[in-house]
């Protein structure tokens, strides 16, 4: 009995575990969806900044006539890192709607923790990307200072 329970949806459960949990994912679902909306919105702009900067480069002449391409290839990630980004929190915000729908079912819980976990997985990897980014350009300049001062 006790290994079923474990199993068992919280939906008839009304310890305060339940109550704090479900007044804790009620509370955060308004930053979810702002945050995600700022995502979207991110996105939205740096992908007109990378219109832009295609664009640009059509009238660019002399040495610098390409870089338009590249900037604008730059931000295209960068878009799409922030609506991926958007899309995720979004999803965590669905799986708490659909906890909050349930009253507490065990499942619908489990659901959204694990759109919670991919979240902070993507944050988690571009957080080592740009560290790791940082620490090269880091040692670039070092070297570069380090010819200069020859």
């Amino acid at each position: 009995p006790m290994a079923q329970a474990h199993h068992m949806p919280m939906g008839n459960d009304t310890s305060q575990a339940t109550f704090t949990i479900l007044s804790g994912m009620r509370s955060t679902k308004p930053w979810l969806t702002l945050f995600a909306v700022l995502s979207f919105l991110g996105a939205a702009l740096i992908a007109l900044g990378a219109l832009f900067a295609f664009g640009s480069s059509s009238f660019a002449r002399g040495p610098f006539a390409g870089f338009g391409v590249g900037v604008g290839l730059v931000y295209l990630v960068m878009a799409g890192i922030y609506g991926y980004i958007g899309v995720l929190l979004w999803g965590y915000r669905g799986g708490i709607d659909n906890y909050l729908a349930s009253n507490g079912d065990l499942e619908s819980l489990a659901i959204a923790v694990t759109r919670q976990a991919s979240f902070w997985r993507f944050v988690g990897i571009l957080t080592v990307i740009a560290i790791t980014f940082y620490i090269l350009a880091f040692f670039v300049m070092m070297v570069g200072f380090a010819g200069a001062m020859r």
